[in-house]
């Protein structure tokens, strides 16, 4: 049993940027753990969709910490590691490869997984999701040599991969549920401007639809729509929304609703046990009301906030509007 002062479960920008504000107020060699599925040392998410995706970043440049800074630092990475138990009484963590590490002060930051398509067809091959370095690779390596693609979804990653396929030269339909893009960000004037600027770089927009079945053999080949309206496609990328990782949780004292309910100092209904990110159910006391934000401002701020409180301070949690 090994045992450490921090841990952070998850791999992503909470990570990243806790594990920064840590080190700025000195933390020790061996005092945090940093536990990951993922192969890759914590990287910036907004790439994924914009400078990734086109090309024009590579891995290296889209990290948030080398892995020498990690090493420097006396801070543990534990890549491609599965947990499959979460004991919330120790604080501690079990892998599926039977190791266990338990802490003083343990971040949950386990994010959320891509919400997939429900209907028929969804599980064909080159029916793509966006949320890791991986998938983005997989969507840059389909694009190569496409000419049709079907973007499902009028958020931010709908909107942002639509825009990078077509400058790639590939015939994109983007499909929407809503009567305008960025509906819930957006105001109906701003959504009517970017519609213009997509639809004039030859994003064809198709709103208010309702995606019936995704058609081929063994890959997709086309998106049939309600109203019985077919796209042909070399591939699809679905962005329709994303759920907090809390299956870990679910059978534990942690309070889950929405994800990881905590109050305004990150913390969950266990003493030391914190959550951080997309997967936080937090108080906004600016809206007066709980809120679970997947954005990376959000993921940075609270992931430098959680590190701030368990050096001592005891400043609530405040989401101020993102720059971008």
């Amino acid at each position: 049993m090994q045992k450490t002062k921090y841990i952070i479960l998850g791999g992503g920008m909470v990570a990243g940027y806790a594990a920064k504000e840590l080190a700025s107020q000195g933390l020790k060699p061996g005092e945090l753990t940093i536990v990951s599925a993922d192969n890759a040392v914590p990287y910036e998410r907004p790439p994924l969709s914009k400078g990734f995706l086109s090309g024009k970043d590579d891995e290296t440049s889209i990290l948030i910490n080398g892995s020498d800074w990690y090493r420097q630092h006396g801070i543990e990475l534990r890549l491609n590691t599965v947990i499959e138990h979460v004991d919330v009484n120790k604080k501690g963590l079990r892998s599926s490869s039977g190791a266990e590490i338990e802490c003083e002060h343990l971040l949950l930051a386990t994010g959320a997984r891509a919400r997939k398509l429900d209907g028929r067809g969804n599980s064909l091959e080159n029916v793509l999701y966006l949320r890791s370095l991986r998938d983005s690779e997989t969507i840059r390596s389909r694009s190569e040599g496409a000419k049709t693609a079907v973007v499902i979804g009028g958020g931010f990653i709908g909107m942002e991969v639509a825009s990078v396929l077509a400058q790639k030269n590939i015939q994109t339909t983007l499909v929407i549920r809503e009567d305008r893009v960025w509906s819930r960000v957006f105001t109906p004037v701003m959504s009517a401007f970017f519609e213009r600027y997509y639809t004039a770089r030859g994003v064809r927009i198709v709103k208010q639809a309702r995606v019936a079945a995704l058609e081929g053999k063994d890959r997709v080949q086309a998106v049939l729509l309600g109203n019985n309206e077919k796209f042909s496609c070399d591939f699809v990328v679905v962005g329709v929304g994303a759920v907090p990782v809390t299956e870990l949780l679910e059978k534990t004292v942690i309070a889950i609703d929405n994800g990881v309910v905590v109050n305004e100092y990150l913390e969950a209904s266990r003493s030391g046990i914190y959550a951080a990110g997309d997967v936080a159910n937090y108080p906004d006391t600016i809206f007066g009301k709980r809120r679970r934000v997947e954005h990376w401002d959000n993921a940075v701020s609270q992931g430098q906030h959680w590190a701030r409180v368990v050096l001592g301070g005891r400043q609530p949690f405040v989401r101020l509007p993102p720059v971008n």
